[in-house]
């Protein structure tokens, strides 16, 4: 590491202590403040250099490094938004709730459970060539890394699906920030005649199925309970940020995976028309093997 200006210059200050804090400063090119502060640095601590590890200590602990790299290299499109979800599971008191929720669940099936979630998929870049950055190391001057180019604003749409061991409900596909309105909206178009088709008796009788959809604010809104209850929906509810209990979270990460890997759309509508040709492919053998996720 480069040292700064004074402290490469510390027999100046050591001979100017004495000296007042503007003929420094017309001295060393330097702003008052600085002389005037660093001939007292200089006499507290013999140096002016800055103290080691005097700045504010990182919060970033070791363990929180170590999964946000396992996530990444899982899957190096995550979001800041995703990462804070998947770190808010490590809080202690969302383990208990999990572990509690585990042991309460523990011989379920989950044969008459909707799991549902939303996601977006984005349009990726699919170069030949690489950008390439050469770093410079001391044990390798010719070290160079690969860096896969990528938009800064990439294309994408978002979807709403859902899953149950009886097949897949149709995805909604759509743009823009999903609101409680939206969401509300989703439900009565999609969710609605899906539960009247596969699970035919939950029309009175609630307990027929069970309807999973995590605590984000849009689905726990005053709007979304109050359409919930009105149809006779029954809202099974899981501990707060827990994206592992939900086996579409699986789902979702193959079919980016089949976006990416197989038929790299180039544009919006080939992503569109792809994403619609997944989820053609999700029949209830598919879904039945993620529901046993839980298992």
């Amino acid at each position: 590491m480069l040292r700064s200006y004074y402290g490469q210059h510390d027999n100046m200050f050591r001979t100017s202590v004495a000296g007042t804090a503007a003929g420094i400063e017309a001295t060393a090119a330097v702003s008052f403040h600085s002389a005037y502060r660093n001939p007292q640095r200089f006499e507290n601590r013999g140096t002016i250099s800055r103290r080691h590890g005097s700045g504010r200590s990182s919060k970033i602990t070791e363990e929180v490094k170590r999964i946000v790299e396992a996530q990444m290299q899982l899957d190096d499109v995550t979001t800041a938004t995703q990462l804070r979800r998947i770190l808010a599971q490590q809080r202690e008191g969302n383990k208990v709730k999990r572990f509690e929720w585990c042991q309460e669940y523990q011989q379920d099936n989950f044969e008459n459970v909707i799991w549902t979630d939303e996601s977006s998929i984005q349009l990726e870049t699919h170069r030949e060539g690489r950008a390439a950055e050469r770093l410079a190391n001391p044990l390798n001057q010719s070290l160079v890394i690969l860096l896969q180019q990528r938009p800064k604003h990439p294309v994408k749409v978002h979807v709403w699906g859902a899953i149950s061991v009886n097949g897949p409900a149709p995805l909604c596909i759509f743009d823009g920030i999903m609101d409680a309105p939206l969401y509300v909206k989703i439900l009565d178009t999609t969710l609605l005649p899906f539960i009247a088709r596969k699970f035919p008796s939950s029309h009175r009788f609630m307990a027929a199925h069970r309807f999973m959809a995590d605590n984000n604010p849009k689905h726990t809104s005053k709007l979304a309970q109050q359409f919930l209850k009105e149809k006779h929906v029954n809202w099974w509810r899981t501990p707060a940020e827990s994206l592992d209990l939900n086996p579409i979270e699986n789902l979702w990460h193959e079919l980016k995976q089949y976006m990416r890997g197989e038929v790299k759309p180039k544009n919006k509508e080939e992503l569109i028309n792809e994403i619609k040709a997944f989820w053609r492919t999700v029949t209830p053998q598919v879904c039945v093997k993620y529901n046993r996720h839980l298992k």
